[in-house]
Parts: structure tokens; sequence; C-alpha cells
């Protein structure tokens, strides 16, 4: 099992974007066309240099050629459409808005214009699945190897697919095509026609979740929220500086899940309609987390739901009752300083600004690892280290192979830091890490990994940092037997087996 996995992207988000200057809405049949998955441009040095400089991410990211070129066979899909609260900037109105989120995401003007008068999310998920299903089956060649993709709805299809693709002789022909395995899930259960700053109606957010489950892009799970409130359940603060003075989240933010949500909660979990949908973590605020996380320990969940947190790193404090990182350890990189800044927009109040809590903490990673869940890392500056981590490593990265072995080593710390976590409790430390990138969902990559195809080198880095921690001829530094691997066991887990035995314990 050679090829690769990633459990959050969003390969279709541009394209599905650009294609509205078209009509029809369809993918374009021509791979080198802006709406199409296939579409591949990588970034010029001038895109690096705004990436650096703006935290401008305009190139894609997680399209299927780079995808093909990296050999990622298995990506798990968030479809779900982008918030009007993107769009509803404070202090900044007409062309420079427009100019602002074409820069940022690359969607281009017409998805904005159609996002600025958006009333109904559901009209547009179901649109924007049925983009991806267009090319479906479709032929491109890749580096003169011959490609597809195709939805799977289960591990059966999974299986059989990944076996196929194993027949597949080096020089292939159009009809004996690699097929790219996508897996759908939803990211924002606002696309059940919520958050949209207007009453909802329950009977029909009940209908269209009931449709979902039923749907030809049935999600294999969903985050219930994103970054704005949805009538569902609260978020936690996603954004930070600049982003954070001109998007306001503050609505609904850090609360608990309403009635409405419970139910909705209820009925993805619930046998009907082809069985549960499971619950991705990412984005619930604090206390929603706190309330899923017991919920699934309940009798009637136990043993049979599993914690997904598809793209998500540690936060290195082992609550949210901590006031910093717990232990004196690489923790201590990943903690962000709490802000007060009345000037720069963090609070009108003054009070602290804790922007941690959108990623993990040791009691949530080790609930995850006793549900026999799965997190992948997500490969976003913004998250995966502090600023204080990143403006030390700016300084010192300064050759290409010491910014690859530099920033590669901040997702190294993230791996290793779960793994000990684990360790010290008795638990298997290196058997639920994944990657999940979340390429082309507006984050900002790690330099030298900007994009999917860049997989080979990244999991080249990871396997000298892996090796640097084993140490040679020496007791291995994990106490348990279990956690005692070797180091390219440790890789190959993170980059397919891990995620693989996830596939094949849970997914239908």
């Amino acid at each position: 099992m050679s090829f690769k996995i990633d459990i959050h992207c969003h390969p279709q988000l541009k394209p599905y974007g650009r294609a509205h200057a078209y009509s029809p809405l369809i993918q374009s049949e021509n791979a080198k066309e802006v709406s199409s998955l296939w579409y591949s441009s990588p970034p010029s040095y001038v895109d690096k240099a705004a990436n650096n400089l703006l935290g401008i991410t305009q190139f894609p990211q997680a399209n299927l050629s780079a995808a093909a070129k990296a050999d990622v066979q298995v990506m798990v899909v968030a479809i779900g459409c982008i918030e009007k609260g993107f769009i509803q900037f404070k202090g900044i109105a007409g062309l420079f808005e427009k100019v602002l989120v074409n820069l940022t995401a690359g969607f281009g003007k017409k998805r904005i214009e159609v996002l600025k008068n958006m009333e109904d999310y559901w009209s547009d998920f179901q649109q924007e699945a049925a983009f991806i299903r267009s090319g479906e089956g479709r032929p491109v060649q890749v580096n003169n190897r011959w490609m597809t993709y195709k939805l799977v709805r289960n591990f059966s299809e999974l299986n059989r697919l990944i076996e196929q693709n194993k027949q597949v002789p080096e020089q292939n022909t159009p009809g004996q095509p690699v097929t790219i395995a996508v897996i759908p899930c939803v990211e924002g259960l606002h696309i059940l026609n919520t958050g949209l700053g207007k009453a909802v109606n329950r009977a029909d957010v009940l209908a269209k979740l009931k449709a979902l489950k039923n749907s030809p892009a049935r999600p294999w799970f969903v985050s219930i929220c994103h970054h704005f409130f949805n009538d569902l359940c609260g978020h936690a603060r996603s954004f930070k500086s600049p982003m954070i003075n001109t998007l306001d989240q503050s609505e609904g933010m850090d609360s608990g899940f309403t009635d409405l949500g419970k139910e909705v909660l209820e009925v993805l979990l619930s046998e009907a309609d082809g069985g549960p949908v499971f619950v991705d973590l990412k984005h619930m605020s604090i206390a929603a987390r706190t309330y899923y996380i017991d919920l699934i320990k309940q009798p009637k969940y136990e043993g049979k739901v599993p914690l997904i947190i598809s793209h998500g790193v540690c936060n290195g404090a082992k609550d949210y009752t901590a006031g910093g990182p717990t232990h004196q350890t690489i923790g201590n990189d990943f903690y962000d300083i709490p802000l007060k800044s009345v000037k720069a927009g963090y609070d009108r109040t003054g009070k602290l600004i804790d922007t941690n809590q959108i990623n993990f903490y040791d009691d949530e990673i080790l609930d995850m690892i006793r549900s026999k869940g799965i997190i992948g890392i997500q490969l976003d500056e913004r998250r995966i280290a502090n600023d204080m981590t990143f403006k030390k490593l700016k300084k010192t990265a300064n050759t290409e192979y010491n910014e690859k072995f530099q920033y590669s080593k901040l997702v190294w710390h993230q791996v290793q830091y779960i793994a000990q976590l684990a360790d010290r409790r008795g638990l298997p430390g290196w058997h639920h890490i994944a990657i999940g990138c979340d390429f082309d969902g507006i984050v900002d990559p790690l330099n030298r990994f900007w994009t999917l195809e860049e997989y080979g080198a990244l999991e080249e880095f990871l396997l000298i940092h892996a090796r640097n921690f084993i140490g040679v001829n020496v007791p291995h530094p994990m106490k348990h037997p279990v956690n005692q691997l070797a180091a390219e066991e440790i890789v190959r887990r993170i980059f397919r087996e891990n995620a693989w035995s996830f596939f094949q314990k849970w997914y239908g």
C-alpha cells in the first residue's frame, strides 16, 4: 500500500466558484480550464511572495492533477456553500471588498456576487455536488498517465476501486485509468438553510436533513458548524489578525447546541435513512464539543460512534480551563498568548481574546483515541504553531532544504505530541493520526509544501524527523510496546494506513 490519503480537502471550491462565469454551470471538459477539478497552476515566485507577505493563497492547492502527481488516491472532499459572513466586511466596502475576497480565495467575481445575494444554501449545495459529479469518470492525462475520479459510498466500493488501481499498467489508456476515490463529507450544516439571518423552519430543516442522508452525495460525516452562527450550535473563533478585524464572528460564538441542533444530532446519528452520518468536531465551540463528546459516551452511542477531527491540531493545553500549555514540551510552540487590543479590534470591551479554542485540548485528543477515532493534521500556518514560533522560524529557514526541514518539523511536532500524550496514558499513540490538509479551504499553507503535489517531499522530511526521534541503537523513546514502532511504519501510518484502517472500521 504505497498511495496516500487526505481526509479533508476542497478540490472543487475554486473551480466551482470560477464556473459561475460560464453557462451552464458544469465542470469544463478541458482539464486546463479554471472550472475543472484537474486545473493546475503551480505557484509562481509572485504567488509565493504574496502568500509569505499577505497570507494570500490564490493558486489551486488540492486540484486533482496535484493529487495524481503525489499518488493521493483517496480524498475526503468537503462540500458546503461558503457562508455569507465571508463577504460582509466591517469597514470595507465596494470594489475593494470584491477584490480582497477574489485574491484571498480565488473564487471569482461572479461567485462573490452570488454569495452576496445568497438566500438558499441548500440549492447551492446541491449545485456544488452536481458540479463534482459532472466530471466523474472522465479520463484526464497527467504526466503521461491516464487518471479519473469516482465518488464512493462505502468501504466496499473504496476497496474495490483501490484493488482495480493496482492492476493498471504503468503505460495505461483512457479506458483503463487510475481512479482517485472521492469520499463526500459536508463542512457546515448551514446548507440546510440555517444561518441566513431569518427565522428557521424546523420541519424544513429536518426534511432537508433526511434528504441529505438519502442524496447521491450522502456525506460520510459532517461538521455541524463552520465560521459563523447557523442556528444549530456555537462555533469557535477561527480568524486571527488581520481577518479578525474585518469579519464578525461574534453572533453565537462559544455558545452550545440549540434545541434544533440537538434534534439534528439525533437524526444524523440515527439508524434511519441509511444509518448514521458521523459528526466532525472541527469548528464547534468548546460548549458544543463538550456536549457532543458527553453524548456519544452514553450507552445509546458508546462504541458505535468515533470522534472525528478531520482537519485540526493540538493547542498544547490540557483542557479549556488551562491558561496556557500544560507541559513544558513542544506544546509550548502551539499555544498562542491571548490577545488584548481594543485598538486593533480584537475586543471592544478590552477582554482578552483566546484564539486557541479552534484547536484541540489534550483531553479531547485522548477521547478521540479512546473512541477509535481519527485526527487529520491541518497543514495551515495559522493553526499548526503559534505566532512566536513562526517569527523565530522565518529568521532561520533561509535555504530550500532548511525551509522544508523546519516547516515539516512543525507537522512532526504535532504528531509527536499526540503520540507521547497517548503513550503516557497507555494508549496507542501513532495509530489515529492522518493528514487532513484543508487545502483550498482558505488556508495559509506551510512554506515549501504549497499543494498536494508536495506530499512526497513532506513524507520524506517527516521520515527524517521520525528517525531523529526514534534514534539509532538506543532504547525506544516510547514506553509502551504498542508505540515502539519503526520510523518508516510511523510515517506510513500518517499518510495512509491509519486512515485506511479507519475507513475499514467505520465507513459503511
